[in-house]
């Protein structure tokens, strides 16, 4: 605590109390005492996700104006480390956010920009892990961002096929005799007299201002079939994908791709208890996101 109060006192810290935001975790004298008692690692998780000058908090303060005024990440990355450090090999590891809250609050600041850094610093954090309300650090990397890289690196077409597949599974026609999900060509679609639905597929997006390919790939199905002339042409329908709504299915697609391949690939992952159960929770999860985005786009 001696370490504590003398960083503080040079850098003119003005806190009416010290809180565990307010630890100067980045001061070396400060950080060696923190990590002391505890396994090795430590040191590489302050570095990245708690008060380093290339840390993740650092960096959100930074592109955000409205959490940079308050170090509002920051002081919550190190509310969490100091909530939560001790406790790595507890049964119930973790602070919750309330008292990440109480961790953090200073008067006349809103309690809003804690939430909106504690949002946005879990979805980037390497270290961090969240089991509902509670949240901790361990010295091993989450599967949450081993998802998130997995997601970054699909190649856009494999999203692309991988969200065909998933349209091509649904076998509800509704009020039309024949739904032609994605045709690969307009050989694939019947000419008959009965109505007929043709979904096409995410490379044909539609908007107001812009739905030339949708419209070219309509007309070259509404015109022939393979190489003849179509003749039922007033039996068709077509139904596009919204092209403002496109980039979150395929975004959504990517982090079920991603959550599954972690949930199947538990023995080379060698993910402990909680971890399983999380990848298998996170996959129904953005199972039902992608159903929802799919009908809204």
């Amino acid at each position: 605590m001696a370490s504590v109060i003398h960083a503080l006192w040079e850098r003119n810290d003005g806190g009416l109390l010290i809180l565990p935001a307010s630890i100067p975790i980045d001061h070396s004298a400060v950080q060696a005492e923190l990590v002391r008692y505890l396994d090795p690692g430590w040191s590489a998780v302050i570095a990245k996700d708690v008060d380093g000058i290339t840390s993740v908090p650092l960096s959100i303060d930074q592109d955000v104006p409205t959490l940079g005024r308050y170090s509002a990440t920051r002081r919550v990355a190190r509310t969490v480390y100091m909530g939560s450090a001790p406790t790595l090999q507890t049964k119930n590891p973790g602070i919750d956010d309330r008292r990440i809250r109480l961790g953090c609050a200073q008067p006349g600041e809103a309690e809003a920009t804690v939430g909106d850094a504690l949002r946005r610093f879990a979805d980037r954090a390497t270290y961090l892990y969240q089991d509902g309300s509670r949240y901790w650090f361990s010295t091993q990397p989450s599967v949450a961002r081993i998802a998130d890289d997995r997601a970054a690196q699909y190649d856009p077409h494999d999203v692309d096929a991988k969200l065909v597949e998933w349209l091509r599974k649904d076998r509800a026609r509704g009020d039309f005799p024949s739904v032609h999900i994605v045709p690969d060509g307009s050989g694939e679609v019947s000419d008959e007299m009965e109505a007929r639905l043709v979904i096409l597929g995410p490379e044909y997006p539609y908007a107001r201002n812009d739905g030339v390919r949708a419209v070219e790939a309509a007309e070259s199905i509404l015109n022939t079939r393979g190489s003849a002339q179509r003749i039922y042409r007033n039996a068709l329908a077509f139904l596009a994908p919204d092209q403002q709504r496109l980039p979150e299915l395929r975004q959504a697609v990517r982090f079920w791709m991603a959550w599954s391949s972690i949930a199947d690939e538990h023995e080379q992952l060698n993910p402990d208890a909680f971890q399983r159960k999380q990848a298998e929770s996170k996959r129904g999860e953005f199972e039902k996101t992608v159903a929802a985005r799919i009908l809204e786009t």
